[in-house]
């Protein structure tokens, strides 16, 4: 299981490292650079906002498949009919909460449209999600590498003449820039739905309140854990942009630091993703997943170690390559953040085994901690430290939720899974 493990994250690491990094590095980095600081900072503080809701959209029906599929195949053709009219609906109560939450934050009407794009675009992307966990869940790792990256390799063909020809950057703006993203988004939803059209032909659509409510009633713990992690994660850079008096460029100054920490991060989501049914299949097969987990957790601690001591050393050198006006306050940004990346990988291991063996309790425990310390350490750091107090809050609340869940998976080793089938 060690060498399937080891092969898969190869191909798909591999795959990942050919793409993403220069979306986020060469396209979106070429953004913020061209549209004016301060624009940039409100688009990363909207596109925070509109994670924070990102649960709604899925209600844990990613996490609940993937387990479900790992353990019976045959449930693509039972469930994806009747997901998709439900997940619709979820889409449009999360556009009308996070337009509601923005409306009440006191965002201007040309704000509030992009914030309404950038919702249509986080239901989209989890709609890929949500689709691709039938395709890991069948274990068809190399096939779902590809649809990892189909979104930002469209993203990234259609953004290269707008960042890098001159009759390009002078039409560029951020509106344009997120339609961009959502013809990526949409497109790779349309693939991917297609192949398991292919996959299962007889997915007949249909829709019942009763099995919504039956199928939320299980996902439901799924959900509250995602929102969780989705607030004590996205909701640091909202606060930055709400309580600082020029928050827009303190915003602005932590998204050039974070999106570094966002790059190496998806290695660590391809790591959970091929452990997640990995995990699950073992443990329906009642086999012992902890060899598994301690191998992946020291391969993930050595790599995240080693890229978090490399960016501190050469920290300086990495952001006056990323961001024309670095200066010491965007450095030291960096410096934490980079750091805050190691904790955050070894959940993506030791968190992923708590899910698959259905920890959820525990899980969610941890993650309303996690919450509450992170937001009231921000009220107290960012306004007298700015983006710098909201990366050593970060830091600490990922180091307390990683430590948790290490303690959780050999206290509760001798726990029976729960079953949510």
């Amino acid at each position: 299981m060690r060498k399937a493990f080891f092969i898969n994250i190869l191909i798909s690491v591999g795959i990942n490292l050919l793409i993403k990094p220069f979306w986020i590095l060469g396209i979106d980095r070429q953004v913020q650079n061209i549209c004016a600081t301060q624009n940039y900072g409100l688009y990363y503080a909207l596109l925070g906002l509109s994670f924070l809701f990102g649960a709604l959209l899925d209600m844990g029906t990613t996490s609940y498949n993937g387990r479900a599929i790992a353990q019976n195949p045959d449930f693509i053709t039972q469930n994806l009919g009747f997901m998709l009219p439900l997940r619709l609906a979820l889409a449009l109560a999360y556009t009308a909460l996070t337009m509601t939450v923005g409306w009440a934050l006191g965002y201007p009407k040309p704000a509030l449209i992009w914030l309404f794009l950038l919702g249509i675009n986080q239901a989209t992307a989890s709609l890929t999600l949500y689709l691709r966990s039938y395709i890991s869940g069948l274990h068809l790792f190399k096939t779902d590498s590809i649809f990892s990256v189909l979104d930002k390799f469209l993203m990234i063909l259609l953004c290269l003449p707008l960042v890098y020809t001159f009759s390009g950057k002078q039409n560029l703006n951020i509106t344009l820039f997120i339609l961009v993203q959502s013809i990526g988004y949409a497109a790779t939803a349309l693939v991917i739905l297609y192949f398991l059209w292919l996959k299962s032909d007889k997915i007949k659509f249909h829709f019942s309140v009763n099995k919504s409510l039956k199928i939320l009633k299980k996902t439901l713990p799924f959900a509250l854990m995602a929102l969780l992690m989705g607030l004590y994660t996205k909701i640091d850079v909202v606060m930055i942009e709400r309580l600082l008096p020029d928050g827009k460029l303190h915003a602005s100054v932590y998204a050039a630091s974070y999106r570094l920490l966002d790059a190496v991060n998806m290695l660590a989501v391809v790591v959970g993703g091929i452990l997640y049914p990995m995990f699950s299949r073992m443990l329906h097969q009642n086999k012992n997943c902890l060899p598994l987990a301690n191998f992946s957790g020291l391969m993930v601690l050595i790599a995240a170690g080693a890229g978090a001591v490399f960016a501190y050393l050469f920290s300086t050198e990495i952001m006056n390559l990323l961001t024309p006006k670095n200066n010491l306050y965007t450095t030291s940004v960096f410096q934490v953040l980079m750091f805050t990346f190691v904790p955050m990988a070894l959940v993506y291991v030791y968190g992923t085994l708590l899910t698959a063996r259905a920890n959820l309790l525990y899980i969610n425990a941890i993650a309303a901690v996690g919450l509450v310390l992170n937001v009231g350490l921000n009220l107290i750091f960012i306004p007298k430290y700015q983006a710098l107090g909201a990366a050593w809050v970060s830091l600490a609340t990922q180091s307390f939720i990683v430590l948790a869940h290490f303690l959780g998976v050999f206290y509760l080793k001798n726990q029976k899974p729960t079953s949510h089938d």
